[in-house]
Order: C-alpha cells, then sequence, then structure tokens
C-alpha cells in the first residue's frame, strides 16, 4: 500500500509534464496522419510499427553501439575522476594540463574521429570518442565537489592529527559525489553519440552504420524508432543518475546540472583568475607548451604511422613553409568564412531561445513542466541521428544547419539559465516585496540581472557544441565549409589536412570559450553573482 501511495503521489506531483508528454505523443500522431513535413513526421504507430518489424535488426546494431559506448563511458569517467583528484593534490598539475584539457573539451569530435580510427582502427575509436566526449562533465563535476567543502570539517581533521589524504578520503570525496553523479548524468548521452560518431567512418555495425543504411533507404519511420531508442536508453541512465543523486544531496535537478560548469571554481581553474598579470602569461604559456608537448607525444610515439601522425611542427610547415602552404590557406580560410558565420548564428540563436524559454518558465513554471518531454529528447537523442531527419524536413542547406545547431545548445543553455534566474539574493527578493513590486518588475528587476553570469556560461559551455554540430551537418548534408574540407580531406587521405583542421578548430573553439568565461567573471563582478 505504501508503494502503491508514493505512486500515486509522484504521479500527482508529476501530472504536468505527464500530461505534456502525452500530449506530445497525440499531437505527433496527428502531425503524421496530416502528412506533416513531407513525409518525414510518420505517426508514432508507424514508428512503433517499424521498430516491431525490425527488432532484430536493432538489437543487433544497438548492442555493439552499448558496448562501445559503455568502455567510453567507464575509460572516461574514470579519468575524469583521476584528473579531478590530481589537479586538488597538486594544483601545480591542473595550471600546467588546463589547456591539455580544454582543448580536448573543445576539439569537434567528427573532426578527430577519422584520425583516430586511421591511426587505432574503428572499434577502439569508438571507445576513445565515448571517452573523450565525457571526461569533461566528470572532470568538472568532481572538481567542483572536492573544493567545495565545509572549512570546519578541514579544521577538524587537522585537528585530530589528520594529513592531506585523511582530509581527501573522508571528507572531499564524500563531498564530490552529487558533482560526480551529475556529470555521469551528462556523459552518458555523449557516450553513445561519440560511439556513433565513430561508426559512421566505415564499422560493421552499430546503430552509426544502421542509420546511413536506413536513411539511403529514405526510411523515415524508421528512422525515428532509431532515434526513439537511442534517447530512450541515454533518459534511462540520465534519470539513473539523477534518482541516485537525489539521495545524496538536496539541491533541485538545475542545481545538480549546472556542475557542468557554471560554479565559480570551473572559472577559476579554466582561466587564471585571481593571479597577477605575469603569472597569467607564465601560466598560459606552460600551459600551452604542455600541450603541445603532448600532442606531439601522441604523434610520434602512440601512433605507428608517420603517414597518419602528424605533430605541431608538421601542421606549421603545412600552413606556412609548405610550397602550397598559400593555396592550404586559402581553402581553410574559404572554410572557415562558412562555418564560423553559422556557428555564431546558431550559438546567439539557441542561447537567445534559450534564456526567453527559461524566463518564460521562471513566469509560468508549467510552461517548463510541458518543455520538459521535448527537451529531454533533444538532450538525450545524439543529434547525429536527428542531422539526416532535418535534411529531409528542412533540405540539405544552411537553415538545416543553424536548425541543428539551436537543438544541440538550446537544453543545457535553458538548464544553466534557468538556474541562474532562481538563484537570486533573499535580500533583494524581500526589498521587492517591501516595495511591493509586481512578479513582472521583480524578474527583470532582480532574476534577469542575476541570470546573465548564467548566460556567459551557458555560452561557455555551448561553444564546442556549436562548432561540431555545424561541423557534422557540413560533412553529412552540405559539404560545404570545414566539414566539407575534412570529408574531402578523408577521401584523399590528407592527414595533414585533416591535422591542421583539428588544431585549427580547437584554437578557435579555445579562443571563443576563454573569452566567455572571462565575460562571465565580469558579469559575476557587475551583477553580484558568484566570484571565484
Amino acid at each position: 500500500m505504501a508503494g502503491r501511495a508514493h505512486l500515486w503521489r509522484w504521479i500527482h506531483q508529476h501530472r504536468t509534464t505527464i500530461y505534456a508528454f502525452i500530449g506530445t505523443i497525440l499531437v505527433w500522431e496527428l502531425l503524421g496522419r496530416l502528412g506533416f513535413g513531407r513525409g518525414v513526421w510518420p505517426p508514432m504507430t508507424a514508428i512503433i510499427a517499424e521498430f516491431f518489424n525490425n527488432l532484430a535488426d536493432i538489437q543487433f546494431h544497438l548492442g555493439a553501439t552499448l558496448r562501445n559506448a559503455t568502455l567510453g563511458f567507464v575509460i572516461g569517467n574514470l579519468v575524469g575522476v583521476g584528473l579531478a583528484i590530481l589537479f586538488v593534490v597538486l594544483p601545480l598539475s591542473e595550471r600546467l594540463l588546463r589547456g591539455t584539457v580544454l582543448s580536448l573539451f573543445c576539439v569537434p569530435l567528427i573532426i578527430i574521429a577519422p584520425i583516430l580510427a586511421a591511426a587505432f582502427g574503428v572499434e577502439t575509436a569508438k571507445i576513445m570518442l565515448a571517452a573523450i566526449g565525457v571526461y569533461f562533465p566528470t572532470l568538472i563535476g568532481v572538481y567542483v565537489g572536492l573544493l567545495n567543502i565545509d572549512a570546519t570539517m578541514s579544521d577538524v581533521i587537522r585537528i585530530s592529527g589528520g594529513n592531506r589524504w585523511d582530509l581527501l578520503l573522508k571528507v572531499q570525496l564524500r563531498a564530490a559525489i552529487p558533482g560526480l553523479l551529475a556529470g555521469l548524468r551528462l556523459a552518458a548521452p555523449a557516450a553513445i553519440l561519440g560511439a556513433i560518431l565513430a561508426e559512421f567512418l566505415g564499422a560493421e555495425r552499430g546503430l552509426g552504420v544502421y542509420i546511413v543504411g536506413v536513411y539511403t533507404q529514405g526510411n523515415t519511420a524508421l528512422l525515428w524508432a532509431i532515434s526513439l531508442v537511442a534517447a530512450t536508453i541515454a533518459m534511462l541512465a540520465y534519470g539513473l543518475f539523477a534518482a541516485l543523486g537525489a539521495r545524496f544531496t538536496a539541491e533541485n535537478l538545475a542545481n545538480e546540472l549546472s556542475t557542468g560548469g557554471t560554479a565559480p571554481e570551473v572559472a577559476a581553474a579554466l582561466g587564471w583568475q585571481g593571479r597577477g598579470q605575469a603569472s597569467q602569461w607564465l601560466v598560459a604559456l606552460g600551459s600551452l607548451a604542455t600541450t603541445l608537448l603532448a600532442w606531439h607525444i601522441l604523434a610520434a610515439y602512440f601512433i605507428n604511422s608517420p603517414i597518419v601522425g602528424r605533430g605541431p611542427l608538421d601542421v606549421f610547415h603545412y600552413l606556412i613553409t609548405h610550397p602550397n602552404a598559400a593555396e592550404t590557406r586559402s581553402a581553410i580560410g574559404q572554410a572557415l568564412g562558412v562555418t564560423l558565420p553559422l556557428t555564431l548564428a546558431g550559438l546567439v540563436i539557441g542561447v537567445g531561445w534559450s534564456f526567453a524559454a527559461a524566463v518564460l518558465a521562471s513566469v509560468l513554471p508549467k510552461v517548463s513542466a510541458s518543455l520538459l518531454p521535448i527537451t529531454l529528447v533533444l538532450q538525450s537523442t545524439p543529434f547525429v541521428i536527428l542531422i539526416p531527419l532535418f535534411a529531409i524536413l528542412f533540405g540539405r542547406d544552411t537553415t538545416t544547419t543553424i536548425i541543428v545547431t539551436v537543438a544541440v545548445i538550446f537544453f543545457p543553455s535553458f538548464v544553466i539559465i534557468t538556474q541562474g534566474l532562481a538563484q537570486v539574493s533573499p535580500a533583494a527578493l524581500d526589498l521587492m516585496r517591501v516595495y511591493n513590486a509586481s512578479k513582472l518588475t521583480t524578474l527583470f528587476k532582480v532574476s534577469v540581472p542575476s541570470a546573465i553570469p548564467y548566460l556567459f556560461a551557458a555560452i561557455r559551455l555551448s561553444v564546442p557544441r556549436a562548432l561540431l554540430a555545424v561541423a557534422l551537418a557540413e560533412y553529412l548534408i552540405t559539404f560545404g565549409g570545414l566539414g566539407g574540407e575534412l570529408l574531402r580531406a578523408r577521401g584523399r587521405l590528407n592527414f595533414q589536412m585533416m591535422w591542421t583542421i583539428a588544431a585549427i578548430a580547437v584554437a578557435i573553439s579555445v579562443t571563443l570559450y576563454i573569452w566567455a568565461a572571462a565575460a562571465e567573471r565580469r558579469a559575476r563582478l557587475k551583477y553580484g553573482g558568484e566570484s571565484g
């Protein structure tokens, strides 16, 4: 009886979301039967029928993807936890490795996927891409948790005769559990995405291979079935870690999700905050040197091929001193002229819509609950699956590229900005109540300004996702920009060009990331947000 009462209480608490979920399915069915979207939006009943008709094939390919995604998930999270502990125990390591960590986070996976596949084989590349996609959220979540401890607990350990390791084992690791679970929740969809991206490069089986075959057949109902299967698995993992997280923290969903990058400790870790100008430049140069050294070691000693493995000096020669360097720079310049405007447009539109939706949800909480089914599907579905569907619906042009980019960055930006709107000083709210301010006045005079730092945090974390979405859309459907250059370089086995594109993409992402981080810190000081 107690279990049944608990179930009914849960249904009552989430009834708006449940109604929205049911309504979404009914509207989907209606649009499909009306022929909406030139057949790209089949009825939900047709999608379910295709799922059962092709269940054996879906299980066959899904098993391969889940195996590699799971291995990458475990390896990437172990690396993330290990780095977080290393950074706390040896702060110098954080200063030297922050450039490498940030560069790996910012590199678009589709750009390094052909290199990893050629160097290590497609099967290994699947695991590596999944691991690269997941380590950063876990690293940041655990790192913030390790730093955010009660000072009195630290004093108790010291008074009791404990040492640095006692503090780490007895206090800091326990404090990092909520951040770890939040990072694991964000990492689950990323692991599946990384595995599928590698499968596009010629694997024998997996959802990526299956999607390509289904797309060429024009079977949109089966494409949607595959998409929803992948989204369901990601959401189940997401919900599992959310439930576990609820046992270790009293914070709400938005607070847990924000561990992926809005805390001030993250800005301090990745942005040279709180040091003199000379020290900042020394740290930056040391971090850059460590990153270039790591790149050289990877190319020279881990990739056993002088053709595939290309280091920083090789890229410099290819761009500057090679006889055809001018032609190379011209081709890359033209590609950047296509990719960068689309990336910035998708970034501005996506974050702008996220901000507007967050403001609307703060005024009308039921709107947020109603949007939850759609936003969770967008967050959980590997967007590489959505690109062929969007291409059929909107065409193979730049419009589709921008729509894909907006869809990719909407959910994480919406969550981060929503948290900013919610974290308002109680004293400021009391003051507005004293003056009998309306809800809208309080929103625009207090809540929105307090959310400005979170807006820049959303931009910071969306930059790599936006560039990845644009490059992947170019690689798969438009064949222009950096993605198109990458496709042509892969066809010619021109690894010099592949490495060069990867280096330029990382440089752009890191530059935009650092700019957004600096803007976020200034906004925190101006608007009274958290500061490091």
